[in-house]
């Protein structure tokens, strides 16, 4: 058989796939499986239907990449926002302490000036009533 150019012709693309066709034994599954589509591979040969196919594999190709880039970047945006939830988490937990902290103060020095208040009072009328 004979072998193809190196830049053939789609005529000769085409001469060439049928006379390899042409000379496969009838019980060879490769002919089982091109049966019938000799007239879709010469349409295919004339369409540059293979080009077309390549260069949708390059888009494809180079929009995944895209899309891997994108994802990185969401990726990355996402674990800084949780690593920034995670310190103001712990900061409101710091917050939260220190406000039990101060309102323990506050209630410790109402009951203290309460109590002194309550004292003074009880002097003042003891002195009153002594009076």
């Amino acid at each position: 058989m004979k072998f193809l150019p190196n830049n053939p012709t789609k005529a000769q693309e085409i001469e060439w796939f049928n006379r390899f066709f042409d000379n496969l034994p009838r019980t060879c599954y490769l002919r089982a499986i091109f049966d019938g589509m000799g007239e879709e591979i010469e349409e295919m040969i004339r369409d540059d239907i293979c080009c077309y196919l390549k260069r949708d594999i390059r888009a494809m190709e180079h929009r995944r990449k895209d899309l891997v880039a994108e994802r990185d970047e969401k990726s990355k945006q996402i674990n800084k926002i949780e690593h920034a939830l995670a310190l103001l988490k712990c900061q409101k937990n710091d917050l939260v302490a220190q406000i039990k902290a101060l309102s323990k103060e506050k209630a410790s020095l109402k009951c203290e000036m309460t109590a002194e208040v309550s004292r003074t009072l009880e002097e003042i009328k003891f002195s009153i009533q002594n009076a």
